[in-house]
């Protein structure tokens, strides 16, 4: 029972003891980053590199940095700054606001990674795409015109039996094409913004011109006739 009672005894001493020196390790680190973050430097650089920039500050801080050759590719550019008495963090907030890296502080360590927020200046808009839709018509009787073209910049669409049509257009302001065998042709502008969905509803005039040139299909569609890929019977009317 002795025997067992100094071994635990033993064995609270060590367990004491790491703990006690654990806590005295965390305060160490803790006061030295504390004392790391509160101490001010002063850099003047003019068209330094990355790497050397680095270098320097981990001589005047106490810091050392973590990085990778395509972290030093990544960033591009050379640093011309000037600042005095600061804190260390201020100049890290410099050397890398708006660029493709970012820093994370951990103990004395900095470490250098991608910067998933960065948004090269002059980079493309991602596209945005907004919806027109409306109806065609007849002016001269408000009836559907079906199977009428309508055509906004690259992209073309036929209206249905009932003269509708829907096109997904990329942003921007376009001119509107329709057309239809048997009546003219009309534009029309049309402004698609920020994903809203944009109406165009039209009705075309009959042209008379092309009347006399027109056949009236078995499904109701009108089509010019040298367009068939049939023989095309014409019917005359009585005197």
């Amino acid at each position: 029972m002795q025997k067992r009672r100094k071994v635990r005894d033993a064995l609270l001493t060590k367990a004491t003891a790491y703990l006690l020196w654990s806590c005295v390790l965390f305060f160490s680190s803790t006061h030295l980053q504390a004392q790391q973050e509160s101490k001010t430097i002063s850099v003047n650089f003019k068209n330094t590199s990355l790497r050397q920039v680095c270098a320097e500050i981990e001589k005047l801080s106490g810091y050392s940095f973590s990085y990778t050759e395509t972290n030093l590719q990544a960033y591009g550019s050379t640093i011309t700054l000037t600042l005095n008495d600061v804190p260390v963090t201020t100049v890290l907030n410099r050397i890398f606001q708006k660029s493709p890296l970012t820093y994370t502080i951990r103990g004395s360590l900095v470490l250098l990674s991608p910067n998933p927020d960065y948004k090269k200046e002059g980079s493309p808009a991602p596209n945005r795409t907004g919806q027109v839709s409306g109806r065609i018509t007849d002016e001269e009787n408000g009836e559907p015109v079906a199977g009428a073209t309508v055509r906004i910049a690259s992209r073309t669409t036929t209206t249905g039996t009932d003269g509708s049509f829907l096109l997904d257009v990329p942003d921007g302001t376009y001119t509107a094409t329709i057309s239809s065998v048997g009546f003219a042709a009309q534009q029309a502008a049309i402004e698609v913004r920020n994903n809203q969905p944009a109406a165009l509803n039209l009705a075309l005039k009959k042209d008379n011109v092309q009347l006399g040139e027109v056949v009236v299909t078995a499904l109701g569609i009108s089509k010019e006739k040298k367009s068939l890929g049939f023989a095309v019977q014409e019917i005359q009317g009585e005197n």
